[in-house]
């Protein structure tokens, strides 16, 4: 009991849980994008929004809790809403290139968004200290583009996409922060469950009214692919649980966004194994190796970051 109390109380654990989950999820999304399971970002919004839903299940199990008379009530639901529409614009960042690792490092953006959001909306102070980890973060973030076997128009296809997926992102675990001061923990996960799921309705509104008659409906793609579905949902909704929670119990969510830039040395550790494990299958290993392409810049990227992430939470 101490121990997982130790666990779900610690952001630090939490935060660092969050990104192996993550990546592990992100490497189902190439394989999603790769193996022509998923037609384009409206079906992958649409399926990771909806099965966001499904903890709503646990609803007459809590005590819910309400923002008091004077909140603004939709803001409670808009943090789901902006991490769907964040979702959106990965997706299509995704379609363009299926290298989530360098979608991944660019998503380290918010790491710069999210303190200056924060310091406006929440009035949140750092120390200097905390400050020059997130410039370090951002530079590794930045050392990428120095990979020459990773093509620099690869790069500008998805700087757009990323630019608006790091943007709605950073709303999203701002408001997210605001909502759990003001409510308890599981109250203010399940309206970021509800916003998720409106944001799916959105799109897949949006999807029946621009390809009409022209594409497979969600619900046989979701049908043909349940089950490996169900599982990167899951992964992902697990993630998503622990990075919430995390939110919740930090002093600071840009602290909590800090530990999840380290999603791409996990991405590229779980590609190289996944490599050996899964040898006959050819298709799969094709995008797996796609993610470990120009791994050693990355890796340096990524300690980049990790010192910047040091210095972020050793003056926290």
């Amino acid at each position: 009991m101490i121990a997982k109390k130790f666990m779900w109380d610690n952001w630090i654990v939490l935060g660092l849980l969050s990104p192996m989950i993550w990546a592990i999820a992100h490497l189902i999304d190439t394989y999603f994008v790769g193996g022509d399971v998923l037609t384009d970002e409206y079906d992958g919004t649409i399926v990771t929004s909806i099965f966001h839903v499904s903890p709503l299940i646990i609803f007459p199990f809590i005590k819910l809790e309400f923002p008091p008379i004077g909140i603004f009530f939709p803001l409670i639901i808009l943090g789901g809403l902006f991490y769907s529409i964040s979702s959106f614009f990965y997706f299509k960042a995704l379609f363009k290139v299926n290298d989530v690792s360098i979608i991944e490092v660019l998503a380290n953006i918010a790491i710069a968004l999210v303190p200056i959001m924060s310091f406006f909306a929440l009035h949140e102070q750092l120390s200097i200290m905390q400050y020059i980890g997130f410039g370090i973060t951002i530079v590794g973030a930045c050392t990428l583009s120095l990979n020459k076997s990773i093509e620099k128009h690869d790069l500008l296809k998805v700087l757009l996409p990323m630019i608006g997926a790091v943007t709605f992102l950073s709303m999203c675990v701002v408001i997210e922060e605001a909502v759990y001061r003001i409510i308890n923990f599981w109250s203010g996960f399940l309206f970021f469950c509800l916003g998720c799921g409106l944001g799916g309705v959105i799109f897949w509104l949006i999807r029946a009214v621009k390809f009409a008659n022209q594409r497979e409906s969600i619900l046989e793609i979701s049908k043909k692919n349940f089950k490996i579905f169900l599982t990167g949902e899951l992964l992902s909704l697990v993630s998503i649980l622990l990075q919430e929670r995390s939110i919740d119990v930090s002093s600071s969510p840009s602290l909590v966004l800090i530990l999840q830039s380290l999603i791409p040395i996990f991405i590229l550790l779980f590609s190289f194994l996944s490599n050996i494990v899964l040898r006959e299958n050819e298709k799969l290993k094709e995008i797996l190796m796609q993610q470990t392409k120009g791994w050693t810049v990355k890796t340096i990227s990524t300690l980049i970051i990790a010192m910047g992430i040091y210095l972020s939470i050793r003056y926290s």
